[in-house]
């Protein structure tokens, strides 16, 4: 059930019931001699999230399905850029293109493993796994985006680092599995099984779980607010976990062995891709704003997924940036109500001066004072939208 506001519920409702899953022959293009080009933030033409890269044939010719796409919003890395062949590094190794590393858990699960497929369906001994970052720079995978390729079966020798233009003897470039906001396949699927199938699951499910964002700094910085919500669920008897304290197995372990959870809209909620079994999910909105992402998650992993709104931001601000201000919203008592959740009636959900004066800081350091403009939403809905947060927030 969606607890949102009117202003996007029938969006709500439209990609809940939306059918995301295709059937598709998925593409393999294998380049012989041919260049593995590492992000140039610095070119960017097509306004990508990262800039261009990608896979080159032996010609010069841009591989497409090399390209990390995304629908109804920005595509992460398209596209060639000119560089000094006597610049170039050259490798007698035979390798398989996984992506452009994006150092975020999110971004990892949806936009950069969507590849992998492949080997799971292949003998992958005489290659390589080429995997690109910031040209100049150096990212490597490590941690827990190392272990979930080692669930896969990806030992560490396995994957290079390409930071430098590099040609290569042989290139397979295996088409993604998933477009993100647009589809996914049953080969992304098996992704996740095999990951899950490699970790040791209780088949107990008694612990409800609320996951919480409280110890993470970049969380502090910019939304206020999750300490009240946290608080309710508490009393609630949800047990607070904390994802980042956590490796992979740790993290699949606690999510298939509950039997509620309750995450704060962003990454946090991705993480059910890795739940195979049956799970109640609340997902506490911090912003109006779709996260198409996450349509596509609830599907494959078949949970029961709750939408509320928490969010009494003043202004209207990117997804991904902030600011947040999270309270009690007329929607998530509803939800508690529903619930037969301990919810009181007064709890405190007014925006302080100390808040507001850390608000403004915030979006004029991140928007210069530019209003974020919405292509889901007209100008005159926001306008009555936020006229009627202000009535919240004054706590009329």
């Amino acid at each position: 059930m969606n607890y949102v506001n009117k202003i996007m519920k029938d969006k709500y409702e439209l990609y809940t019931n939306m059918d995301f899953k295709i059937k598709k022959n998925l593409k393999v293009e294998k380049v012989y001699n041919g260049f593995v080009l590492p992000i140039n933030k610095h070119y960017n033409p097509n306004n990508t999230l990262l800039g261009s890269g990608g896979v080159l044939d032996e010609e010069q010719n841009y591989i497409e399905i090399s390209a990390q796409k995304g629908y109804n919003m920005s595509d992460r890395l398209d596209g060639k850029y000119k560089f000094d062949m006597k610049n170039v590094e050259v490798s007698d190794n035979k390798v398989i293109y996984l992506n452009a590393f994006i150092h975020h858990w999110g971004h990892f699960l949806i936009d950069v493993i969507g590849r992998l497929w492949y080997i799971l369906k292949n003998d992958i001994n005489d290659y390589k796994i080429v995997y690109t970052c910031i040209k100049g720079k150096e990212d490597k995978i490590n941690g827990n985006y190392l272990e979930l390729l080692e669930l896969l079966g990806i030992d560490k020798s396995k994957l290079m680092m390409v930071n430098k233009v590099t040609r290569f003897k042989e290139i397979i470039v295996p088409e993604m599995s998933i477009y993100p906001g647009k589809y996914f396949t049953e080969e992304y699927e098996e992704i996740f099984n095999r990951i899950v199938s490699n970790v040791n699951i209780s088949e107990k499910k008694e612990r409800k779980i609320y996951c919480s964002r409280s110890r993470l700094k970049r969380a502090n910085k910019i939304e206020i607010g999750e300490n009240i919500i946290e608080n309710i669920f508490n009393q609630n008897g949800y047990v607070s976990v904390y994802f980042e304290d956590m490796s992979v197995r740790e993290q699949i372990q606690t999510i298939n062995e509950a039997s509620e959870i309750v995450a704060i809209s962003g990454t946090l909620p991705h993480n059910l891709l890795f739940a195979k079994t049956k799970i109640k999910m609340v997902i506490l909105n911090k912003t109006y704003k779709l996260n198409l992402h996450q349509f596509i998650i609830n599907q494959i992993s078949k949970a029961n997924v709750d939408f509320v709104d928490i969010d009494v931001s003043p202004m209207p601000v990117l997804y991904g940036v902030g600011p947040f201000i999270m309270r009690v919203t007329d929607n998530l008592k509803k939800y508690c109500e529903n619930n037969n959740l301990k919810c009181e009636e007064n709890v405190y959900y007014k925006i302080s001066v100390k808040e507001k004066i850390w608000y403004a800081f915030r979006y004029l350091l991140y928007y210069r004072g530019k209003i974020i403009k919405d292509a889901d939403v007209s100008i005159k809905e926001l306008r009555n939208f936020y006229k009627d947060k202000q009535r919240i927030n004054k706590g009329e």
